[in-house]
């Protein structure tokens, strides 16, 4: 299906998510300051980084940083 698209299907959703790995919220974009591609569905995305931080990380102080 992304081959059907072209590169609007590889751009992300500009919305965060959750990287476990790093423990903060990134991008799901394609963009120098993104955190590369959602890896799946079962991601919950936020438009908004603040509550991405609030309901997945909300020990980590500098989550939104």
């Amino acid at each position: 299906m992304a081959e059907c698209l072209g590169s609007v299907a590889n751009a992300g959703s500009n919305k965060y998510y959750a990287d476990y790995r790093l423990s903060k919220c990134v991008k799901d974009c394609t963009d120098s300051d993104c955190g590369g591609l959602v890896g799946g569905v079962w991601d919950e995305l936020y438009d908004d980084m603040s509550v991405c931080c609030a309901e997945k990380f909300w020990w980590v102080e500098d989550c939104d940083v």
